[in-house]
């Protein structure tokens, strides 16, 4: 598997928009997630498409982000991406997760500790992300 999510951008944009349309969702409130790879695809669309995701939910991405963004970011770090914290914050600047992330922080941050896998099933179940994610609009 490689890393192929500059080339598959715009069919993500697509997929994302189409769908809002289909079932009447907010296309101010279109978040986009991944895991592993889909977390470096989160990093690179993200960036790329300011103007399509209202936040970002990379999930311990294999590897650090190379540009910065406007854009809401809850970092979900594990096995893979626990060494780059540094890096996170060099692109973005200071990232911390506080116990309860609040609708005006932009760039949290968070590691349980957990391996690669589990850190994915743990944050898809914490309320509070998708809490926090509803509280971010490009209007």
């Amino acid at each position: 598997m490689t890393d192929v999510w500059n080339s598959r951008a715009d069919q993500v944009k697509a997929i994302a928009r189409s769908t809002a349309d289909k079932y009447q969702g907010n296309p101010s409130q279109i978040y986009l997630t991944g895991f592993s790879y889909g977390g470096n695809g989160v990093l690179d669309i993200g960036f790329r498409q300011r103007e399509v995701w209202a936040a970002l939910w990379p999930f311990d991405p294999t590897r650090c982000p190379v540009n910065s963004t406007d854009r809401p970011i809850w970092v979900s770090a594990g096995q893979r991406s626990r060494g780059n914290k540094s890096s996170f914050c060099g692109v973005w600047g200071a990232v911390d997760r506080v116990a309860n992330a609040s609708a005006h922080q932009t760039r949290v941050y968070e590691d349980r500790g957990l391996d690669h896998v589990p850190t994915a099933t743990e944050a898809y179940r914490d309320r509070a992300i998708y809490d926090w994610l509803l509280t971010h609009s490009l209007t």
